[in-house]
């Protein structure tokens, strides 16, 4: 198979329709462009997790199958007595997760005891979960009569072949964080078993990707609950001029324009909170993620770009939360012809003329 069969057998898998491509640049890495106009509020991407944990603070006021999550000061009572690690919503919740759950448990139940911090412990948590993930599919490997070298899956679910193909930003990592890893390294030694274990050079790997891939779940109080792998999700590029943004449905995010798009546009998600000052924005993006920003809003070029950047400024405005950090996405157009959108983060609704493309409002 050539490497444009592959990035189309992805896209399909990821996007599930033929006119949202993945592509493939030197300067880019993978990246995401649409063959086709897009209206405002067309859904782009559906993304279930490949692997999800809760912080350890917050375990208890978590679903761990639903991710529903309670007010600050309740918790759940519903919690598998084993290791008492994973509580549940409801009796249901706790049914369809107990076959998933099974896997993990003696594990979790040996992490309870090693002295780590939380902060690291949540690191050793969502490592196991994805070793288990892993070593599931294999054993699925071996069973299946025919193809052995092809794991069962459909456009819905992810494999731990599409993890390997997310960037890791290993080679930028501080001495610092480096001797963090070690540590967490360690405490996995421990704790699993020699057909979960994999070697130092791709522990490195794994961790270095979910540590800048994986999405955070908040709470309106900003709370950060716990994280989820999106290797979906993971194929959007940075704009702090995003076209379209996220939402969560309780585990899974959805994707969606904010605004009509042209065909052959790449489509970009804002991995900060844009609604921060440029230097503000260059700073986590630098410190995060390891790059700088050339968006629209980061970086002029005389002769090149053709308007300023406070114009660009001024139409990110259009679609910035005014109460926070989020970003204002389309629920319904109403027959007006005004939007009814909602922040991804606050919560904050308002309903306002409908969002131009930038090409109509510059």
């Amino acid at each position: 198979m050539t490497t444009s069969d592959k990035l189309k057998e992805l896209s399909f898998r990821c996007f599930g329709v033929p006119h949202i491509q993945m592509c493939y640049s030197e300067a880019k890495g993978r990246y995401v462009v649409t063959r086709e106009d897009l209206k405002a509020g067309t859904l782009v991407c559906f993304s279930k997790p490949y692997t999800a944990v809760v912080y350890g603070l917050y375990i208890a006021r978590v679903c761990h199958h639903c991710w529903k999550f309670t007010i600050p000061d309740e918790v759940f009572t519903i919690r598998c007595g084993e290791c008492e690690q994973v509580y549940y919503c409801s009796e249901e919740c706790q049914k369809q997760k107990s076959a998933e759950h099974v896997k993990s448990c003696q594990f979790l139940k040996k992490l309870k005891s090693e002295l780590y911090s939380q902060e690291v412990k949540s690191r050793i948590k969502h490592v196991i979960e994805v070793m288990i993930k892993k070593h599931s599919e294999e054993e699925r490997k071996i069973k299946k009569d025919g193809d052995q070298d092809k794991v069962d899956s459909n456009q819905d679910e992810m494999t731990f072949s599409d993890v390997n193909l997310i960037y890791s930003p290993r080679i930028h990592l501080p001495a610092f964080t480096l001797g963090m890893y070690r540590t967490i390294q360690k405490g996995l030694a421990k704790i699993l078993p020699k057909e979960l274990t994999i070697t130092a050079d791709e522990f490195l790997d794994l961790i270095c990707k979910l540590d800048c891939n994986q999405f955070g779940l908040w709470t309106p109080d900003d709370d950060l609950l716990g994280v989820a792998l999106h290797p979906k999700a993971c194929f959007f590029n940075h704009s702090c001029l995003p076209n379209i943004a996220k939402y969560w449905d309780g585990i899974n995010l959805v994707f969606k324009t904010l605004y009509p798009i042209p065909k052959d546009s790449e489509l970009c998600i804002s991995y900060i909170s844009a609604n921060q000052p440029v230097r503000t924005r260059d700073v986590e993006l630098r410190a995060n993620y390891f790059f700088n920003c050339r968006c629209l809003r980061c970086y002029h070029k005389h002769g090149v770009h053709k308007y300023p950047i406070k114009a660009y400024d001024q139409f990110y405005e259009l679609v910035q939360c005014p109460k926070g950090s989020g970003i204002m996405c389309i629920l319904e157009t109403l027959p007006s012809g005004e939007e009814r959108r909602r922040c991804n983060t606050c919560g904050f609704e308002r309903v306002s003329e409908s969002v131009p493309s930038l090409e109509d409002f510059l």
